[in-house]
């Protein structure tokens, strides 16, 4: 091991400004510490290894986000190249966010990490672990060294090129940097990194491997100059400068130190090309279809083009070509080498632009309304860069920010995605854009995007972005990887609906088939297959707000007293999301919950808003808005009512609806002028799994937004928030519009506590405590102390005591986010565990599942005395399936705990005894680890354990077995006399039936069984022989019907014979006909719009 810390010298300049993260900091050097540093650069530092490789050695980086991120601060590799310039070095990333040595997520199916080495040739691996495993602390010490030396004698042992051993090369974590602020002390951390750095050093010495010790020369470098890192962990542009040249140094390099000149700016340009290929082919999104079990063709239609193959092997030859152009700069610079790099990355299209001169702008004639309802076209394709929009946002100035999706649904290798973030603005007030400005391109797949800290926080998968406009011309100049590690398998399943609560907190959804782990400053973070992120951008604290077997959500907003709502698009499921947050551990997923609707057609929902306007008409406020763009294609309405702790809806007449089978809405917000703004994506293919990858119906040059008013009153007048005092920001706290105060928050945000919170106090002074909406306001300015992190505890404790239901629930909620700040939360969380509202009551029991001790367990037996509703038990019973070690350690210790009271203990113990119940739901069950995924029960031997139990004893004495120990009887196929019987189901996630043909006789008799076990709803349809594209055709046309569901999809034609109606997921149906009397081949369909090209088979009848 070497001291690196001399390496730091080059960064003495006197003054440096860093745009860290959010926070803007400048450091000052005193001269007499710059004098002793230049010192110590004079110092001659021994090499830890002479690394010497030999001409084509193949070099790669595994391990964490340290590694990961080294290719997008890459110093080491020109540093590298320039040093063995002859030498025609082939170097790739493998580095994964938040690997440990021992837990590395990864999609379904994805090649293992020693696959990936044999298909890069390794030769020389740089294995860079430790930062994660620190967290586990001392206890897992000894472990983590016998694992190390065991992972590191395996790699050691292959021969990735088919030759020879590896040459292995040790990093160690850098320290965790201290940046003060609201970010955690890192000094028990440094204290296990050093323990930790330790063992790495022991395991190197013992097998003699060289080892980089980044850890305290990184400490040093922290004492000397302005902040290395962007959280305290990951480092930024200058640190990964500053340690690039310490591994340089460490290593013997001949080049190492960095110089800003254009040899090396244009050798760098030109390897962060070819990094960012490599990185398209080995983090290709939409795993799920390249290796998963979707994999192309899946089930697009047959004869259908297969495309991953070619393109990937494509990419990977582009890559290949890419090296020789790095080997060429590296040994001299010439301009043609840029060009030629820039021909290799971009020589083909993905598709035609428009000409917009010969496009007319479409009229708003397509979408219908209630009588009232008026509709105008604000931005389309026409005059704007609208592709494929995908989120909309208002911004403090009142301008309409959208994230374009030209690219998806892939990157097409050979043409540079551009999707964009655009600025809509409507200058003079007619209702319709009239100026562009783009503030980001060059994007791959924003999914979503909010404002927040005074950029904009973006969406690209696997990384979520900070990007900001410094020099106000509207341009993003600055941008920043936050996050790294969310999962890609499905790219319109991630990092989408950003959403900010009005805790401060940001939120966004991740649906199926993901595999997620990103580094915290407080640990990593990992989560699988449906989540909700909670992220707070002051504390940079990333925590798994939800955990549930989503197939999709796309929907999520919050009512103004801070009710959750979540919709999934996929399902068409709308939650009461509250039950949902109950505390649950990694891999856990919660067991099924109820939907909010009344209706038994669930919308395919893809966006949700509260309608809270005064621009519309007083009957309708409150409502619930879906967006819907499968089947029923518009904004469908329901009016919300509240219903013990939780709501319930029912669907009234919809706001709007198009004629056009391509509209699209994926997106809808109300603005400022109090009119709603609908986002149309506008596309003939509805998803990208059911239709081949590049089929010729996809449209890349469509988009439109449209905006809905209500005639007969009046629109409500725009505010620049942007310009408005502290003082009278925090006036808008009071105005009626959900969005207008959701605005008011996000400006608030963007200035500093110590401006914003002295006004606050002196806010809160002024209230009326006559006004109806007092403690409403107080509650408001409750949020804004959270959002600032700066708890109040007197304005808390009023809250608390509030009349009002619902004030006192968001009062709790707010006491739990707290509880690392406050003293006795527990307790009085256990004292609004006995309120007199379910609400309240509801909102304790959630909180009260994250501590883990026999109090919390008490007071949530306690409850039981209460009524208790549809959410509260099933809060009641996720929270004790949670907390099932402490109770059960509560009945190991006191034999009697439970025995005079039956319905508590069998309440307690029966959440944890069937075992189907405590199946993750949804399409997990197709991973072959989705037990992990479970609620754990009582198993056998735990129940033994507590034989002598009173309790225990009698419960288990009221039930047979144990539920995972019950013998399923053995399903027999249904016997009707006279009948033949067929049985037909849907495959789940996969939109096929299980059949592709069914046999019967001419003439006899059938009972059809029809299961649908998948997650939306489906019908089978049987037709004339040949008439299965006329069939989808009308069936298609009918979502533009106002009764298409109504009729369950089935078109009013001669050819249709027989049909069932739309059957729900879980859902079964008998459907009794008599086979024709003709012999042929009849084809049977689900006709819900979009399905019957995949979602196909034939009846034969003989």
């Amino acid at each position: 091991m070497v001291n690196l810390g001399s390496q730091a010298c080059m960064y003495m300049n006197k003054n440096i400004v860093e745009i860290s993260m959010i926070k803007i900091r400048i450091f000052t050097f005193p001269l007499f510490i710059g004098v002793l540093f230049a010192a110590s650069c004079l110092q001659k530092k021994t090499p830890v290894h002479i690394l010497d490789p030999a001409a084509g050695s193949h070099i790669v980086f595994i391990g964490n986000t340290f590694a990961e991120r080294l290719q997008y601060y890459n110093y080491f590799e020109p540093l590298l190249y320039s040093s063995f310039p002859g030498k025609n070095l082939v170097v790739r990333n493998l580095g994964w966010s938040a690997d440990e040595i021992n837990m590395q997520s990864r999609p379904m199916n994805f090649p293992s990490l020693d696959e990936y080495l044999t298909r890069q040739k390794a030769q020389i691996i740089f294995a860079c672990y430790g930062l994660n495993e620190a967290f586990k602390g001392k206890d897992s010490l000894q472990s983590f060294r016998e694992q190390l030396a065991k992972y590191l004698h395996h790699l050691r042992e292959q021969k990735f090129d088919g030759v020879n051993n590896p040459q292995l090369i040790l990093v160690s974590p850098i320290a965790h940097e201290k940046l003060g602020g609201f970010l955690p002390d890192p000094a028990a951390h440094n204290k296990d990194l050093a323990l930790y750095v330790k063992a790495m050093q022991a395991v190197s010495d013992e097998m003699h491997i060289p080892f980089i010790d980044l850890f305290d020369a990184t400490r040093q470098l922290e004492k000397s100059t302005d902040s290395i890192t962007i959280n305290g962990i990951h480092l930024n542009e200058k640190g990964y400068k500053a340690v690039s040249e310490m591994m340089a140094a460490a290593l013997g390099f001949n080049v190492s130190a960095w110089k800003d000149d254009q040899y090396n700016r244009h050798l760098k340009k030109i390897i962060d090309q070819k990094n960012q290929q490599f990185f398209y082919l080995y983090r290709a999104v939409n795993s799920e279809y390249i290796v998963g079990r979707r994999k192309e063709p899946w089930v697009q239609p047959a004869g259908g083009p297969i495309s991953y193959p070619g393109e990937l092997a494509k990419l990977g030859d582009m890559v290949n070509r890419l090296d020789s152009v790095v080997w060429e700069t590296a040994k001299e610079d010439v301009p043609e080498n840029l060009a030629k790099a820039n021909g290799i990355i971009k020589d083909t299209v993905q598709f035609t632009q428009l000409d917009k001169s010969t496009i007319k702008k479409p009229a708003a004639d397509i979408l219908s309304m209630p009588e009232g309802y008026q509709a105008n076209l604000f931005a389309s394709e026409a005059d704007f860069d609208l592709t494929n929009p995908v989120k909309i946002v208002f911004d403090t100035k009142g301008r309409l920010w959208v994230a374009d999706m030209a690219s998806y649904p892939q990157y097409l290798p050979g043409a540079p995605p551009d999707d964009k973030i655009l600025i809509l603005e409507d200058t003079d007030g007619d209702g319709e854009a009239d100026k562009q400005t783009v503030f980001a391109d060059s994007l791959y797949m924003p999914n979503s995007f909010e404002f927040g800290n005074g950029g904009v926080y973006v969406s690209q998968p696997p990384n979520l972005w900070f990007m900001k406009d410094t020099d106000g011309d509207g341009k993003a100049d600055w941008k920043e990887i936050v996050l790294h590690g969310f999962g890609t398998e499905d790219i319109h399943h991630t990092l989408n609906t950003f959403t900010w609560g009005p805790d401060g907190a940001l939120y966004w959804h991740m649906g199926t088939f993901l595999h997620t782990q990103v580094e915290t400053p407080y640990g990593p973070v990992r989560n699988d297959y449906g989540t909700t992120f909670r992220y707070e951008p002051h504390t940079q604290k990333l925590e798994t707000h939800v955990s549930y077997g989503y197939a999709n959500p796309w929907g999520h907003v919050f009512t103004r007293n801070g009710t959750e709502i979540i919709s999934d698009v996929s399902t068409g499921m709308n939650y009461f999301a509250p039950p949902l947050t109950v505390a649950i551990d990694y891999p856990g997923k919660h067991t099924g919950m109820k939907d909010f609707l009344t209706t038994d057609v669930k919308p395919k929902t893809c966006g949700t808003e509260i309608i809270s306007s005064r621009q519309f008409p007083g009957e309708v406020q409150g409502n619930v808005l879906f967006n819907t763009f499968i089947g029923f294609l518009g904004v469908k309405q329901h009016r919300v009512t509240e219903n013990e702790s939780g709501i319930i809806a029912q669907e009234i007449e919809p706001l709007l609806q198009a004629k056009d089978p391509n509209f699209r809405p994926v997106d809808l917000r109300f603005g400022p002028d109090g009119a709603l703004y609908v986002a149309d994506w506008y596309n003939p293919i509805i998803s990208h799994g059911e239709r081949a990858l590049r089929d010729t119906l996809r449209d890349h040059t469509h988009g439109r937004i449209w905006r809905i008013i209500y005639k007969r009153k009046a629109l409500l007048k725009p505010v620049d928030f942007s310009t408005m005092p502290v003082e009278q920001l925090l006036d808008q706290l009071k105005v009626y519009e959900d969005r207008h105060r959701y605005t008011t928050r996000t400006q608030l945000r963007q200035l500093p506590a110590t401006q914003v919170l002295p006004a606050l106090q002196k806010w809160i002074k002024t209230l009326d405590v006559n006004d109806k909406e007092y403690e409403q306001h107080k509650l408001e300015a409750l949020w804004v102390y959270q959002q600032f992190n700066q708890p109040e505890k007197n304005l808390l404790d009023e809250l608390l005591k509030s009349r009002d239901e619902h004030i006192r629930t968001a009062a709790t909620r707010v006491m739990f986010y707290w509880k690392d700040a406050l003293p006795d939360v527990e307790q009085q969380l256990i004292h609004m565990s006995g309120d007199s509202s379910a609400k309240v009551r509801l909102q304790a029991i959630i909180s009260l599942s994250y501590f883990n001790t026999e109090a919390a367990v008490k007071a949530l037996l306690a409850t039981l005395a209460k009524p208790v509703d549809y959410y509260i038990d099933y809060a009641l019973k996720e929270s004790f399936r949670q907390l099932k070690p402490v109770w059960v350690e509560m009945f190991r210790k006191d034999k009697n705990f439970l025995s005079n009271d039956t319905a508590a203990a069998d309440f307690i113990l029966g959440a944890v005894t069937d075992t189907k119940v405590l199946e993750a739901p949804g399409f997990i069950r197709e991973d072959p680890q989705w037990k992990k995924y479970n609620r754990v029960g009582l198993t056998d031997k735990e129940y033994d354990a507590l034989k002598d139990v009173v309790a225990v004893t009698r419960f288990r004495n009221s039930i047979t077995k144990p539920a995972e120990q019950q013998q399923q009887p053995e399903r027999k196929s249904l016997v009707i006399s006279g009948r033949t019987v067929i049985e037909l189901s849907t495959v789940p996630a996969k939109m096929i039936f299980n059949k592709e043909e069914i046999i019967v006789k001419a003439g006899e008799a059938i009972t059809l069984i029809f299961e649908n076990p998948d997650g939306m709803p489906h019908n089978i349809v049987i037709g004339k022989p040949g008439s299965i594209e006329k069939v989808g055709k009308a069936a298609d046309a009918m979502a533009a019907q106002k009764n298409g569901y109504e009729k369950n999809f089935v078109p009013s034609i001669p050819e249709v014979l027989f049909s069932t109606p739309l059957i729900q997921s879980g859902k079964s149906y008998r459907l009794d006909f008599n086979a024709p009397p003709k012999a042929g081949a009849y084809p049977f369909v689900c006709t819900f719009p979009g399905h019957w090209q995949t979602m196909k088979g034939i009846m034969r009848v003989e």
